[in-house]
């Protein structure tokens, strides 16, 4: 507690330096303007030269004291160091590591990304998601943990006004949540805040089983929605007052009921004038501000199919979308219940409200398909596919399939299973690029069993991303060498597709090579050799395998057909002087070098060793 309270305090201080370094600079800018203005007003047109009129006419003297103040308070050197803190924000795609890893990844992994340099931790997506909120809303309480610890974007907003300190809480409410998960946000300082900012009504707190500490009644969720249909069912103008006198020993979600309602009937009277008009209140249907959500959404969500059933007997209506077009399949899709499922889709469509759309995308495209994948569920995929969800239908950000999703997965049993549900149908989705061109099997390369299932269900090894490059080019330059056996196995392959060249010209062994991939090389190079290979830089494949560093390659490298001796780079250096200036002559690739180099294959070691004695010192020289 101490620690909340010192950094509420520091913060409560740092806005207010704010505030007061920003009211300065608005104070200087009127003056300025205000300048500005006078010194463009035209003289008086009094048709006279006298030099009295001219001095009563000019211009007034702008009092530049309080602008002075301000500039010499070091206003203006206050407001530049606060703005030189601030952090930098960058935009990444929501296919990105970081957004990966923080969804479904470890703390150690995000760590190390950051001490790349590659990412930092208020970078976030185009619709304003940080790196925290996507952890805190996909449940990796590590990955939260380290990022709360070192403040990555707590106050950080997304293009609906929430924090990740709400998405904390909104966790809090499913079921099955592990206790420490439920607790998580407890670790933002200003949860508090946060809690009051979703304004529940006691019909959202009861579906939750959201009681205040003090409530000893806590009354059903039933009693609730009979109590507020008794208040609907009173006469115009009902004494408000004698009423809440009479529940002042109940329960406080009777009183808040109440005030609802009184609340109610001041807003009508303010707006039709008439003292005792009739008052309604659909309080079974009232979203909470932020969300927007009903209490049928709040419980689908959460997976409390006792509060759903509940509210469905009293009339509640199940058809109601959220402000981001999702429909109660997708709160179900999130709950990772079943049961919940299969209750929202055992509701029969309604002739004047609607009926569920099981193919309903949101403002970003995702069906509950797609929801169900990412939430890593095989039992909630396989059920909407039996009820004939379509797998073909596309995000926005991305151009992703639902196999893509499941693509982006971290490889295990779970992303086996998916693909292998995905996939079973042999459908031209198994096939469909993203915006970069990429089919889902170019993600999958790092789970070979996941490559074999969809190699079994004919993926196409064919298809080039925007760089020209193929599935061959992909798996060398991660260095999946089982994938990379997989495909060059597979009867399907292309013939020639393992020397064809990308966009910018590399075959697959160069893009090996490019990305260190060393044992992708070696397999490239045993299985295709590399031909009259020469770079555009002006190296051939020994001075590759040189900067590479790896002796095994080098070695195989010299025994190509295509080697030959006293071969020099763009740049006129031999092989033992590239060697040297990346200091690398030495060793087992320094005896390969002066082995294969040399015109007389027959000398003596004693000889290798005294001209590259006398190599060295004639280079240090």
């Amino acid at each position: 507690m101490v620690d909340t309270e010192n950094d509420q305090q520091a913060s409560t201080i740092a806005e207010h330096e704010q505030k007061e370094v920003l009211s300065s600079v608005e104070t200087g800018l009127t003056l300025v303007q205000r300048s500005q203005s006078w010194s463009t007003q035209p003289e008086a047109s009094s048709g006279t030269n006298n030099a009295k009129t001219r001095r009563a006419s000019a211009p007034a003297v702008m009092d530049t004291r309080p602008l002075k103040m301000s500039l010499r308070k070091g206003m203006f050197r206050k407001l530049f160091t606060i703005l030189r803190g601030l952090p930098t924000v960058r935009i990444i795609p929501e296919s990105s590591d970081a957004i990966r890893i923080a969804s479904s990844g470890s703390a150690a992994d995000l760590q190390a990304l950051f001490k790349s340099g590659a990412v930092s931790p208020t970078d976030r997506s185009e619709d304003g998601w940080t790196l925290l909120m996507n952890a805190t809303y996909y449940g990796k309480p590590e990955v939260v943990d380290f990022l709360v610890r070192i403040k990555a974007a707590l106050a950080a907003r997304e293009d609906f006004g929430r924090q990740a300190v709400h998405f904390a809480i909104i966790r809090s409410f499913c079921v099955g949540t592990p206790e420490k998960d439920r607790q998580q946000f407890l670790r933002f300082p200003c949860w508090r805040d946060a809690f009051d900012e979703f304004d529940f009504t006691s019909i959202h707190a009861a579906a939750l089983g959201n009681y205040p500490e003090e409530d000893k009644e806590q009354p059903s969720l039933a009693t609730l929605i009979e109590f507020s249909d008794t208040l609907n069912n009173l006469p115009p103008g009902p004494n408000w007052r004698k009423i809440k006198s009479e529940y002042s020993r109940r329960s406080s979600l009777f009183i808040r009921v109440i005030d609802l309602f009184r609340k109610a009937e001041c807003e009508q009277r303010q707006v039709l004038g008439s003292k005792f008009y009739k008052v309604y209140v659909d309080l079974i249907n009232e979203c909470d501000v932020l969300q927007k959500w009903t209490p049928f959404h709040w419980a689908t969500y959460a997976g409390r199919d006792d509060s759903m059933r509940t509210l469905l007997q009293y009339g509640a209506n199940p058809f109601v979308k959220t402000p981001m077009g999702r429909n109660s399949l997708h709160q179900a899709a999130e709950s990772m219940n079943y049961t919940i499922i299969k209750i929202i889709l055992d509701i029969p469509p309604d002739p004047i409200l609607g009926w569920f759309d099981i193919d309903l995308q949101d403002i970003w495209g995702e069906t509950p398909l797609h929801i169900a994948i990412y939430r890593q569920s095989p039992g909630l995929v396989r059920g909407l596919l039996d009820k004939g969800a379509r797998r073909d239908l596309r995000i926005k950000d991305g151009d992703y399939v639902p196999l893509h999703y499941a693509a982006n997965l971290a490889p295990g049993e779970c992303q086996n299973e998916l693909v292998q549900l995905l996939s079973a149908d042999g459908g031209a989705h198994i096939n469909a690029p993203d915006d970069n061109g990429c089919p889902p099997l170019f993600s999958l390369l790092g789970n070979p069993v996941a490559v074999g299932i969809l190699l079994r269900a004919s993926a196409d090894l064919s298809l080039l991303d925007q760089d020209g490059s193929s599935v061959i080019h992909h798996a060398c330059t991660g260095n999946y060498i089982e994938s990379l056996d997989l495909l060059l196995s597979s009867p399907s392959m292309p013939q020639g597709l393992p020397l064809q060249p990308n966009k910018a010209g590399d075959i697959p062994l160069a893009q090996a090579l490019k990305s260190q991939s060393i044992a992708a090389g070696k397999k490239m190079l045993e299985r295709f050799g590399p031909g009259d290979l020469v770079y555009k830089d002006g190296r051939s494949l020994v001075h590759k395998a040189i900067e590479a560093g790896d002796a095994d390659f080098l070695a195989a490298c010299f025994c190509q057909a295509s080697f030959r001796r006293g071969m020099t780079t763009g740049e006129g250096w031999t092989t033992k002087e590239l060697a040297a200036r990346l200091g690398r002559f030495e060793g087992k690739i320094k005896a390969l070098i002066l082995q294969h180099e040399s015109y007389d294959r027959d000398i003596s070691q004693a000889e290798i060793r005294a001209q590259a004695r006398m190599d060295y010192f004639a280079m240090i020289r």
